[in-house]
């Protein structure tokens, strides 16, 4: 690889030698299409670049560019001109403008515009790059289309170059042998060969050499770890060893498992560093590729990942066998802690207990935390010291619990006390709601019909139900507060469920006292209701019989039976007792039928009150067509022709068919639809007869064929309701469009968006050796 890479480049420099003044690999910037230093092109530059090539395709050599300012010099031409000799791509072998340049700069600041071109082109530009600027591109720059300005000029050079003129025989300067060409891309060739290899060579040597540096440094890595968890290995074995001496078996055997999967784990990464370093895969080995590099790297990295998981598992035992040692050691001073407590809590409950009530609850806390105390002092002596450890914590959670009951106990016995006197006076006040409900429940049961108080039945007894359970539940609470029991917290439990019944109770007394009001309202409302409905579906009887012709039988249908519905409701209203409900219920449904029924009335007869107006119109405009098309045929018919005269026929026909229909009583869109077909067919026919009348317009009528005197027209015979013969005037034609004529400048100056006087700045360079061009403003 290396002797190739050294006999393409060496090659390649000695072919360049001759010429590595002529050739260069890089593109300078006069040799650049398109400069767009003043940014007028945005996003179209691609557009102007594309109009260029397609004049470098023609033997052009052409160079735009955009300044901001041609500052210092006088004028765009002189700016050219500096510029023309800092580009050799520019000029020819002699120093001269090159013979096939085209070149077009854009002077934002100065709104100027420059062409220039070389003597090739002279034949083609030399009358026409003015009118390019200041016709073409400048009026465009006027309006801020620079991109597009330059791409019309360029295409009508483009144009100008295929067709307009003859560009100059002569050969354009510049140019090289076709040897001296193949010469240089050969050169150019075999370099870019010897980069390529060269580039992928060194990039495969960086490669395997990072990737040789990472499988050196996981293989340092390994070995450092092995050697460190080796030695951490044997400590931990004696620590785990001393747990075997102080742990029951059972809690032992966790360590046991654990510290075996550390060893054989350690022992596993062990080996496989060994069979690394004494084979093939050792990454210092110079003969091992990409690949075997790649694998060696990866083996040695699951070696460390492997080593990690064992590091992490002994730091998992230290701590567990540290808790242990904590466990062991702090264990009696646990022990004389809750010892403590709980001989303080039993003080605190004699005081109490002394003072105000037995403490039941606290007492019994008191008693669960010595058993858990005495178990875990009896596990502990078994070595079971995790189990001895849970038991201490329930032991001084048992005692905290108990203190705060004996705190909290004098409170709960007011409580208690209060709820039972509270509960017992709230009993005696829903007892009287219910008696108040039960005769509630007798006058509407007397007043109304059953089935509108169908949803209260069985309420008053559900409500005495309450009220016997809730006596229990006092009773119950009574005696949980005597002096013997003193169970402050069973009493509280009562008394809440109690309150709790007697809200059901209530509640059920609520919807007796509602369903009173509503039923009272139900009772006021009906008669309105009925008669409400009674208005209503007389308004749409009276609006259906007034417009009977406009509206469908079946909203008649409908609305029958709305009268049905309400007639059930006056017989509801007649029954002993009634049921109001049901009468409300019925009159507004008979209400809302009716309701929907007139407005269902009221827009059938609005739409058929359109298609009237429709008819009406499209009447009134096809026998207005049909008029004039018939009386325009009349006066010209020695010159118009059989197809208008056919389509007027048509129209009539049209008319007449209508006018049948009509009055037969057909549907008004099919009526409207043969209106609006004679309407077409006369139009139609009135165009083309115009037609025919300005064709012989001027000329003599025609004198075989038919004549006026000897070919009379026919009349046309209307339907009845006709209209009469419309005014126009005869033969009357304007002379001109409206707004009269339109006058055109002439020449003047070409300054952007104007065509009128003033003067140009430019300056012409036609017929010298340079060639042509010049600027102008815009």
């Amino acid at each position: 690889m290396k002797r190739i890479l050294v006999f393409f480049l060496s090659l390649g420099i000695l072919l360049s030698l001759p010429f590595s003044f002529e050739a260069g690999f890089a593109q300078t910037d006069d040799q650049l299409i398109v400069v767009d230093q003043a940014n007028l092109f945005g996003n179209q530059k691609a557009l102007v670049e594309e109009a260029a090539q397609k004049l470098i395709n023609l033997g052009a050599d052409v160079r735009v560019r955009t300044i901001n300012t041609y500052s210092p010099f006088a004028n765009l031409d002189l700016y050219e001109e500096q510029l023309e000799q800092q580009s050799p791509s520019w000029l020819g072998q002699g120093g001269e403008r090159k013979n096939n340049l085209i070149v077009l700069i854009i002077a934002l600041q100065e709104r100027k515009t420059g062409l220039y071109y070389g003597v090739q082109w002279e034949n083609v530009l030399g009358s026409k790059w003015l009118n390019i600027q200041t016709d073409i591109m400048n009026p465009r720059f006027a309006s801020g289309d620079f991109a597009g300005g330059v791409v019309k000029g360029f295409e009508e050079i483009q144009r100008l170059i295929q067709g307009g003129g003859t560009p100059s025989t002569e050969t354009p300067s510049g140019g090289g042998s076709s040897a001296l060409v193949a010469i240089i891309l050969l050169v150019i060739v075999l370099l870019v060969v010897g980069v390529i290899l060269f580039s992928a060579f060194r990039k495969k040597f960086s490669q395997r050499k990072a990737i040789r540096q990472k499988a050196l440094l996981a293989k340092q890595g390994a070995a450092s770890g092995i050697n460190e968890l080796n030695e951490a290995l044997q400590l931990l074995e004696v620590k785990v060893e001393r747990m075997g001496e102080l742990l029951p078996p059972e809690e032992f055997q966790p360590f046991k498992e654990n510290f075996a999967k550390i060893k054989l784990l350690i022992s596993q990464s062990s080996e496989t560093y060994s069979q690394l370093s004494h084979s093939a895969g050792d990454p210092e080995n110079p003969k091992l590729g990409l690949e075997e590099l790649e694998a060696v790297r990866g083996a040695y990295q699951q070696i460390l990942d492997n080593l990690g998981k064992a590091r992490e598992s002994i730091q998992e035992i230290e701590d567990k066998i540290l808790q242990v040692q904590k466990l062991m050691e702090g264990f009696p001073g646990k022990v004389s802690e809750i010892q403590a407590a709980i001989e303080e809590v039993s003080q605190k409950q004699a005081r109490v207990e002394t003072l105000v009530v037995k403490a039941v609850q606290p007492g019994n806390l008191i008693s669960q935390a010595r058993e858990a105390l005495e178990q875990s002092q009896a596990l502990f002596s078994r070595k079971q010291f995790m189990e001895a450890l849970r038991q201490a914590e329930l032991a001084l959670e048992k005692t905290r619990l108990a203190s705060q009951g004996l705190d909290e106990l004098p409170k709960r016995k007011g409580e208690a006390e209060a709820g039972i006197s509270s509960l017992s006076a709230r009993v005696q006040k829903v007892q009287e709601v219910i008696e108040k409900g039960r005769l509630v429940f007798e006058e509407i049961s007397r007043k109304y019909s059953e089935s509108s108080w169908e949803a209260i039945r069985g309420n008053g007894t559900e409500a005495e139900n309450r009220i016997d359970w809730t006596l229990e539940a006092l009773e119950d609470a009574q005696e949980a507060i005597h002096p013997d029991h003193q169970d402050w917290e069973k009493a509280l439990e009562l008394i809440k469920q109690g309150n709790s019944w007697l809200d059901e109770a209530e509640s059920f007394m609520n919807s007796i006292f509602e369903l009173e009001k509503n039923l009272a309202s139900a009772q006021k409302d009906a008669p309105h209701e009925v008669e409400a409905a009674e208005v209503d579906i007389r308004k749409a009887w009276d609006y259906i019989r007034q417009y009977d012709e406009d509206i469908r039988e079946s909203l008649e249908d409908e609305l029958r039976e709305a009268e049905k519905v309400l007639e059930r409701a006056k017989e509801e209203l007649q029954n002993t007792p009634p049921d109001f409900y049901q009468v409300c219920k019925l009159a507004r449904q008979a209400n809302e039928a009716a309701d929907k029924i007139l407005l269902q009335a009221r827009s059938e007869h609005e739409n058929a009150e359109r298609l009237r107006a429709k008819f009406s119109s499209a009447r009134r405009d096809a026998y207005s067509k049909v008029s004039l098309a018939r009386e325009y045929i009349q006066d010209h018919y020695s010159v118009v022709s059989n197809e208008p005269r056919s389509l007027l026929n048509r129209a009539v026909e049209f008319l007449r068919q209508a006018d049948s229909s009509s009055s037969s009583g057909a549907d008004i869109n099919s009526v409207i639809a043969l209106l609006l077909q004679a309407e077409q067919e006369a139009e139609q026919a009135y165009i083309l007869a115009k037609k025919d009348a300005e064709r012989y317009e001027g000329s003599p009528f025609p004198s075989s064929g038919r004549s006026r005197g000897s070919d009379s027209p026919p009349v046309v015979i209307f339907p009845s309701g006709g209209s009469t013969r419309s005014t126009l005037s005869w033969g009357t034609r304007r002379s001109s469009r409206p707004g009269g004529s339109i006058s055109r400048g002439g020449g003047g100056s070409t300054s952007w968006g104007s065509r009128g006087g003033g003067s140009t700045s430019w300056g012409s360079r036609g017929g010298s050796s340079r060639g042509g061009g010049g600027s102008t403003g815009w």
